[in-house]
């Protein structure tokens, strides 16, 4: 069933919903999502106890069992997902042996060599051993490297990226606590758990540690390995045309049939759909703004990459013009773009491999002012490229109220929990409607709103279907049957896609291992 026709059966179906809200949900067709794990399936419900980040680079992030054991392993960044790519034997391992094989690996690879030597690590744990964790480690990943002929030192003090995003944090909220105090451990953690989508930043700092950890050791085991960024924008767009129209769709049966058949099931069905409805919109737009947002992936104009060069002493007067290209390209990714994320890459390596001094702090000092003024024109970009879904942020909830309003109208005949709803839906209106106003929204801020009108959603539906009999939820079962049906054309669209994505991202990253490994 294609899109046209799924908006034309919703209209039908839905009396009280405007078309604004179904279109909310299918417009966003160019986004993206998810990450990758290595073997997790080794990794069964054994429960993550601490979270151990190895900056090489390659970042490669383990989650580890009270037993020392790894529940789950990840692939941080590219260069991550290249060296975990179809390894094994990682997750079950003892951390000791699952380090021993990273390192390993990341010098066969050429990503530690006389080049680059030095470890970043970091460990939080739950139970407040992570000093003992980290020795243990540190050890392994410079016995190891010894045994390879290599001198390697570890770092625990954060990569000059890292510190640059935690630095940026504290002073968005100067007047957390929480934020002020984080080590630069749990901020990496937290970032990690951020990433998931389930929570944002600052939030993700003022959680729990043993929360945290169970979250991004739950994440990792949720990836696939070869989730390159190409293949979960990929991903992303294959689903928002097939599962969001479906879950919206099914969510319309019950407004069907109590238009139809049970007008007494209106309350429960109108205040479902219109929290399923508003769950896939604020989604749609989630997934948009995903990569919106990040920064880190906007390629920089000549302007930027040349104060860039300049901050780190890669063009200078006396420099040739051959010199300077040839530096130019130590900045490029593996795709030949000069990001924020490629130039923090190289800064990253540069910086812990030089011994600290004031030549490197002047260095630094000059990237910021050159990051900080090339991130200020990309916020710009993103600013503007924003603009957009404010309205249609606004015109999802316009629709939610107008569905709404008739149980809003006699409140005080409705079921408490149908009350309640209603309330509930109006304190998110004004809540967005302020960020809106502010140009505060973000994409983890819509992500968790959408989870939590989506977990909103779930529960009406169990009142909904309370309210029915044996014989009515057959005949509400058989009509979603027959929607699956009709979008079954739409799944096999979805899936082919995914399938190729996936045949294209495993190519990648086996090409790029390949070289890295006959380099």
């Amino acid at each position: 069933m294609k899109m046209k026709s799924v908006l034309s059966m919703m209209m039908a179906l839905a009396t009280c919903a405007s078309v604004a809200m179904f279109s909310s949900c299918n417009i966003f067709q160019n986004s993206g999502s998810n990450s990758e794990n290595s073997s997790n399936s080794e990794g069964g419900d054994v429960k993550a106890a601490a979270y151990v980040n190895l900056d090489i680079n390659p970042e490669v992030e383990l989650t580890i069992d009270t037993e020392n054991k790894v529940v789950s392993v990840y692939g941080g960044n590219e260069d991550g997902l290249v060296l975990l790519y179809e390894e094994t034997g990682i997750v079950g391992a003892d951390v000791e042996d699952a380090v021993e094989k990273i390192i390993d690996l990341a010098v066969e690879m050429g990503y530690l060599d006389e080049e680059n030597k030095v470890v970043g690590t970091s460990v939080v744990s739950t139970d407040g051993k992570e000093n003992d964790l980290l020795s243990k480690i540190n050890t392994e990943i410079t016995a190891t490297a010894q045994e390879l002929g290599l001198a390697v030192t570890t770092d625990a003090e954060g990569a000059y990226s890292v510190l640059r995003d935690l630095e940026e944090l504290k002073a968005a909220y100067p007047n957390s606590s929480a934020i002020q105090n984080v080590s630069v451990s749990k901020f990496q953690l937290a970032a990690s758990a951020a990433e998931t989508g389930e929570v944002t930043l600052k939030a993700a700092v003022e959680m729990d540690t043993e929360e945290l950890v169970e979250m991004v050791s739950t994440s990792h085991e949720k990836m696939e390995e070869f989730a390159t960024e190409a293949f979960k924008q990929a991903k992303t767009l294959a689903n928002a045309t097939y599962d969001k129209a479906l879950g919206m769709a099914k969510a319309g049966v019950y407004m069907q049939y109590a238009t139809t058949k049970k007008p007494t099931l209106l309350p429960y069905g109108g205040a479902y759909f219109m929290y399923k409805a508003s769950a896939c919109g604020f989604e749609a737009i989630a997934d948009s703004l995903m990569y919106v947002e990040k920064l880190q992936n906007y390629e920089l104009n000549d302007t930027q990459v040349e104060l860039v060069m300049e901050a780190l002493q890669l063009k200078t007067d006396k420099l040739s013009a051959e010199e300077v290209e040839a530096n130019k390209e130590l900045l490029k990714d593996a795709d030949g773009k000069i990001t924020v994320a490629s130039v923090e890459a190289y800064a990253d390596k540069l910086f812990k491999n030089s011994v600290t001094g004031a030549k490197i702090e002047e260095m630094k000092t000059a990237l910021d002012e050159a990051l900080t003024n090339a991130e200020t024109l990309l916020k710009a970009e993103v600013t503007k490229a924003k603009e957009t879904y404010g309205p249609q942020i606004e015109a999802i909830i316009q629709s939610a109220e107008v569905g709404l309003m008739p149980l809003k109208g006699m409140s005080a005949l409705l079921p408490p929990v149908i009350q309640q709803a209603v309330a509930d839906f109006e304190t998110v209106a004004a809540d967005v409607r302020t960020a809106i106003n502010e140009d505060t929204f973000n994409e983890a801020q819509l992500r968790v709103l959408a989870k939590d009108m989506s977990e909103k959603a779930e529960s009406l539906l169990v009142e909904a279907q309370n309210q029915l009999n044996d014989t009515e939820k057959a005949e509400i079962n058989a009509e979603v049957d027959k929607i699956v049906a009709r979008f079954e054309e739409d799944r096999i669209a979805m899936n082919a896609a995914i399938d190729q994505a996936e045949t294209d991202a495993k190519a990648r990253l086996e090409e790029l291992k390949n070289a890295r490994k006959t380099a």
